[in-house]
């Protein structure tokens, strides 16, 4: 399911910035070693946000819509469980994504979520 470009944004970001966020983590930079994965975080969560991925980017979860702002904050927190790995789910988050990944995941979630001013 695709969000439409004229609907309120799941989150306080305007479907304007995450564009514009995604187009700037797809430049070339972002794909050499020891930014790749981070990279790649921030874009999936991105593209969760914005619906062009039916799958939440650290858990899997399908929604079957665009996530809500407590559903954004809580895959943050799932991205942030996976990077300390103290859990089990955490433990295979951390397995499955790695470090990188899940810290550009977090970064982009909290974003997202109205946190931070930038990625």
């Amino acid at each position: 399911m695709s969000a439409q470009p004229d609907e309120p944004p799941p989150s306080p970001r305007t479907p304007a910035e995450i564009r514009e966020q995604l187009a700037y983590y797809r430049d070339p930079y972002y794909d050499a070693p020891g930014r790749a994965d981070h990279a790649r975080g921030v874009r999936e969560s991105l593209r969760w946000v914005l619906g062009e991925r039916p799958q939440s980017p650290v858990a899997g979860a399908a929604l079957g819509r665009v996530p809500n702002c407590w559903e954004i904050e809580d895959e943050a927190s799932r991205a942030e469980e996976g990077m300390r790995a103290l859990s089990a789910a955490g433990a295979a988050w951390f397995r499955q994504h790695g470090r990188g990944y899940l810290t550009g995941a977090e970064n982009a979630l909290v974003w997202l979520s109205g946190g931070d001013d930038s990625i």
